[in-house]
């Protein structure tokens, strides 16, 4: 329902077209929402990857310690996996006003897509990755100077080498296809 500007290829091809928007990152967007959330009351569920860093217990525990008041409920799902009546039924008498996905893309933004028509008082859902494990601890974020200088990839590659393959789409295969498409159709532009 939500997908943001986050990676540094996009900004670039952004430039590029004439375009500087701002980058926002997932993680600190979570914390506005969840700011938000509080202070307007909103019941928040997340939707937790059984497999992630963080569980929902340790998601609990941290919204519990750093968003006092918060109406919030988390959930153990799988990846590319259908909700379970029991949990669906669960979530429904929760009743969330938002929700959030940490099952990686695309599983994230497919559960959200096939599951937000199921939650009627779901106004907002927004896949987050990994950014729950910086706020539980479990994964530190890029230092601020690499996050300035979209360079915050190549820390979650030297932090989880597993994502090379994520990490070299975003910052090879994107970029150089955004650049073979725009050669070709620079005329055109």
């Amino acid at each position: 329902d939500l997908a943001l500007p986050d990676g540094v290829g996009l900004k670039m091809a952004g430039w590029l077209m004439g375009v500087n928007f701002k980058r926002i990152t997932g993680a600190d967007l979570l914390k506005d929402i969840l700011a938000i959330a509080v202070a307007q009351n909103r019941r928040v569920a997340v939707f937790n990857w059984r497999s992630g860093l963080s569980s929902s217990e340790d998601i609990r525990r941290m919204l519990a310690e750093k968003y006092k008041n918060l109406q919030a409920l988390a959930v153990e799902v799988e990846q590319g996996a259908a909700m379970s009546e029991d949990e669906l039924r669960r979530v429904k008498e929760f009743r969330p006003d938002i929700i959030f996905s940490t099952l990686g893309a695309p599983y994230q933004e497919k559960f959200i897509f096939y599951n937000l028509p199921n939650l009627p008082t779901a106004k907002i859902g927004m896949g987050v990755g990994g950014s729950f494990d910086f706020l539980t601890g479990k994964l530190s974020r890029a230092p601020q100077v690499l996050r300035i200088i979209g360079l915050e990839w190549l820390w979650r590659l030297i932090k989880q080498p597993r994502r090379w393959r994520r990490i070299y789409n975003a910052v090879i295969v994107f970029p150089v296809k955004f650049l073979i498409f725009y050669c070709k159709n620079l005329s055109q532009l």
